[in-house]
């Protein structure tokens, strides 16, 4: 663990804060624009200040029933996959990986566990649509946590001891979660076996801190096949320079490294994003503000990369409903290219079918996954390959 991990300082938890309120205006807009952000903050965000808030009891990952998945307490759990795909028989790597907002009530400003529509939605977003990308040749470790509520997205200066309190709730729940996680990776395929952080949204903002905490400066660094945290703002100086042993992913056998992109259309407005990217700081205090923010081309898994139709290998349809079945891959349906500004962009504008979850500023934010689904499925597998090739390890199977 890094020497600064064991206990956080007060000046990295006012950063951590200031990251945290000045995301949460970035939110708000991103969802429906700047004049409709007061009744964003009316709908969504807590009536009442945390410490008069109820929390629900820590996690005990020992038991079941905090995974939605876990290849040893819960086995009875599989990812289900489109029509037409398969995973391998071989376990060549473990994913820990760290879910996305799903509980958007302003009862509590940290999920509870028994929140029906939280879970609901969880199932029907990431075990059916996000989870499954990574599962070819590795097992799946997905663990509930109390995540913030959205609202603690959009608060403003005078509840930022609120938000904070919130967000480090959600990010321990995390850590002793990912302690859990190796400890059982150990036990079940030694303590050289490789693995993968993945996420989305806020799970992707707790895994920067995460990795800079936990992972870089230890020897899991050496273990750690790619870090994929989707869906966020990464600072190649601030987020990413300070982990000397981790880089980002330049090429699509790359590892020991880190995967960051964020879609949008071909008329994307970016702005409000840069806006937040240039007020905020990396997890080590390093400020964002002039530093170049990070696009992997999830197509050709190139830094600043532009690729064709002919490279893209498949989208999976979101379908929200619980009981929807798992919709088709589609293959050559998208053309990417990586802007200066480190945005993701579409060459052409989705159909229809592609538009239901569409946020402001043409970000498709909740596609992240989804547009990418067969490339990323794809690219995993690679890479896991390419870390037992660099470690001459034989691969152990199941």
């Amino acid at each position: 663990m890094r020497k600064s991990s064991q206990k956080t300082s007060p000046a990295a938890k006012f950063l951590m804060a200031i990251v945290i309120v000045i995301f949460s205006v970035f939110a708000g807009f991103l969802w429906l624009g700047s004049n409709e952000l007061k009744a964003m903050r009316i709908a969504f965000i807590p009536n009442h200040a945390f410490s008069d808030d109820t929390q629900d009891q820590a996690p005990n990952y020992q038991k079941a029933d905090y995974w939605y998945a876990h290849p040893n307490l819960k086995p009875e759990m599989t990812l289900a996959l489109p029509d037409g795909t398969k995973n391998n028989t071989q376990t060549k790597a473990s994913v820990f990986f760290m879910h996305p907002t799903t509980y958007v009530s302003r009862n509590h400003w940290n999920a509870p566990w028994d929140s029906a529509a939280a879970n609901q939605r969880l199932q029907a977003l990431v075990v059916k649509h996000q989870a499954n990308a990574f599962n070819q040749d590795a097992d799946i470790y997905l663990p509930r946590y109390r995540q913030m509520t959205f609202g603690a997205f959009l608060t403003d200066k005078d509840q930022i001891t609120d938000t904070y309190h919130a967000a480090d709730i959600a990010y321990q729940d995390l850590v002793t979660a990912f302690q859990h996680f190796i400890k059982d990776m150990n036990a079940a395929h030694g303590k050289d076996h490789p693995f993968i952080l993945a996420g989305h949204s806020q799970g992707s903002f707790h895994m920067i801190r995460l990795l800079y905490e936990h992972i870089s400066g230890t020897p899991l660094a050496a273990r750690l096949v790619a870090a994929y945290p989707l869906g966020w703002a990464v600072s190649l100086e601030a987020d990413v320079a300070p982990m000397t042993d981790i880089h980002a992913c330049g090429f699509p056998k790359d590892t020991r490294c880190l995967v960051a992109f964020q879609t949008f259309g071909p008329n994307g407005d970016g702005s409000l994003l840069q806006e937040y990217f240039n007020g905020s700081v990396g997890p080590s205090g390093v400020p964002r503000q002039a530093t170049k923010m990070l696009c992997v081309n999830p197509v050709n898994w190139q830094i600043d990369g532009e690729a064709t139709l002919s490279k893209h290998l498949g989208a999976l349809p979101l379908m929200m409903g619980v009981d929807d079945p798992i919709g088709r891959v589609t293959k050559g349906y998208l053309d990417t290219k990586c802007t200066q500004d480190g945005l993701l962009m579409l060459g052409q504008t989705p159909a229809q079918d592609w538009q239901d979850y569409k946020m402001f500023g043409e970000n498709y934010h909740l596609y992240d996954i989804n547009f990418f689904w067969a490339n990323i499925r794809v690219n995993v597998s690679e890479r896991i390959e390419a870390w037992h090739t660099l470690n001459n390890q034989q691969i152990k199977a199941n």
